[in-house]
């Protein structure tokens, strides 16, 4: 059992070490850039974010931008229930930029709301946003800057701003996986808060046929047709300018979530991926494992060693975020998530075993196929 464990150590420092580089490496490196200049249109699906929303707004209002590169925001509207759609009507009136409001009628889900409004986009490329972003005043300038016609969907650094400790730290290290890999051209994850892709490849692609009924998913769902497809993924170089979102806000949110995203996964088909994702399972669990050896056996050194290596390459794919978003404060929680996110791991995995119904945007959370 301890051999398995060091192959499986092996495996997990060996990929997270080279997204690691693979981070460093975009924000350094020139990106592939071409003459003609591409439009942008930005879709923005909407449910029940009243008291989400302020933000992205007054980023959109702020951004500096030729309005002839931006052709349209639209705003696609999931039946909320609030007072969302007055806000965003109350401000789109003080905007000159051109602005779209779309409401679906019998569909519901921000897949069918990412899609119907893609159906009315005039741009050549879709930047797809949550309503609980934000950004600076330089972001839409810089992405627009870096399209091409080489590459179809471009992965978008995502870190959450606020919120509990542990997914503010797992936010970190999944965009040290997603950018660093993606970089290397192993796209592997991507981030649905903020996703960047060609509107013609994706309208032909249809990546959510027969994944509707799954809640989340929207975002790898997208990455997986594009790769199998063979259509170019690259990263947007984004140095210290990120788009930050909302972090869960307490365990039980976090957890929620965990249960949402972990029912996408089981449909990706992504080797790398899938690699990925088991060996961040069985590292974690071999975690407490190993513990246990060091403190009740004689290989206590051995597994000392071992626990310490994976503290410290879990502490190099946190810090090497900074590259991209300087936050440092949030180091100090380095050893207690190396402890607690197995647990975490461990709870999602129940609590996708047993019938408890989770709900997110007062919607239950559904992760099965519907034939």
């Amino acid at each position: 059992m301890i051999v398995v464990g060091f192959i499986i150590l092996f495996v997990y420092v060996f990929i997270l070490g080279f997204a690691c580089i693979g981070l460093i490496k975009n924000s350094r490196q020139k990106k592939f850039s071409s003459s003609k200049q591409f439009t942008l249109s930005i879709i923005i699906p909407v449910r029940n974010e009243m008291n989400r929303i302020d933000c992205l707004l007054h980023s959109l209002e702020k951004s500096k931008i030729d309005k002839k590169l931006l052709k349209e925001i639209i705003f696609v509207n999931d039946h909320s229930e609030d007072d969302t759609i007055l806000k965003i009507e109350q401000w789109k009136n003080r905007q000159s930029l051109h602005i779209k409001l779309l409401h679906l009628k019998q569909s519901i889900g921000k897949k069918k709301a990412i899609v119907y409004g893609a159906q009315h986009v005039t741009a050549d490329f879709i930047l797809t946003l949550d309503a609980d972003t934000n950004f600076n005043t330089d972001f839409l300038q810089k992405i627009s800057s870096q399209l091409n016609e080489k590459n179809k969907l471009y992965v978008v650094p995502v870190i959450e701003k606020n919120g509990l400790f542990l997914s503010r730290m797992a936010s970190h290290a999944n965009c040290t996986i997603s950018i660093g890999l993606a970089n290397f051209g192993f796209p592997i994850n991507c981030n649905g808060a903020a996703l960047i892709f060609d509107r013609a490849t994706f309208l032909h692609l249809h990546p959510f046929q027969d994944n509707y009924q799954i809640t989340s998913g929207d975002d790898l769902f997208t990455l997986n047709s594009f790769v199998k497809h063979k259509k170019g993924v690259q990263t947007i170089q984004m140095h210290q300018n990120v788009v930050l979102t909302e972090g869960a806000q307490n365990l039980v949110e976090f957890l929620s979530r965990g249960v949402r995203w972990s029912g996408k996964m089981k449909h990706i088909h992504l080797p790398v991926a899938n690699l990925f994702g088991f060996t961040i399972l069985l590292s974690n669990f071999f975690v407490y494992y190993f513990l246990g050896i060091c403190l009740f056996s004689e290989l206590y050194f051995l597994s000392l060693i071992w626990l310490l290596i994976k503290l410290f390459f879990d502490f190099i794919s946190v810090f090497s975020s900074f590259t991209l978003y300087n936050n440092k404060s949030i180091l100090k929680y380095t050893l207690p998530m190396y402890f607690m996110y197995p647990i975490y791991l461990f709870l999602v995995l129940f609590l996708n075993l047993i019938p408890i119904k989770f709900e997110w945007k007062n919607r239950p959370v559904l992760n099965l196929k519907t034939n």
